[in-house]
């Protein structure tokens, strides 16, 4: 649809003065959102079959979301106070790759509670996304 097309163009290209209430509720919803998840992966990872015999070291997985996380805000605010929307287009990259993962993880889980898991947070990335893609048009254009 070229309607979308321009919108994506408009993600790549904008740096904005100001991210609107839309989108900032978008991008605290998106945190909030893997917040959660992460909380309930963890439960639903020791269901049988478990999902995997040696798990990485916390270590490693609070250096890799602490190294995220400074890219992410580094990202996502500039000099001059402007902000940028390749940042969002790169979260409706993410919230595209999660939902997809999620999807096809869910063909080949053989756990029902984690396949109808799984299932549910790939529709709910994917309704995060289009989202994003809306609330572009309501931002403060420079």
């Amino acid at each position: 649809n070229g309607s979308k097309m321009q919108d994506l163009i408009l993600l790549r290209k904008g740096i904005f003065r100001a991210p609107s209430d839309e989108l900032e509720r978008l991008m605290l919803l998106i945190a909030e959102t893997s917040r959660r998840l992460k909380t309930e992966l963890k439960s639903l990872r020791e269901l049988e079959p478990t999902l995997n015999d040696t798990p990485p070291s916390l270590k490693l997985l609070d250096k890799i979301e602490q190294i995220s996380i400074k890219a992410g805000q580094s990202a996502m605010l500039f000099p001059q106070g402007t902000f940028d929307m390749r940042f969002v287009g790169l979260q409706y990259l993410a919230t595209q790759m999660l939902s997809s993962t999620a999807l096809s993880t869910s063909s080949l889980d053989p756990n029902k509670e984690r396949r109808v898991w799984l299932e549910n947070v790939s529709k709910e990335f994917s309704n995060i996304r289009e989202q994003l893609i809306s609330s572009v048009k309501t931002c403060n254009v420079m």
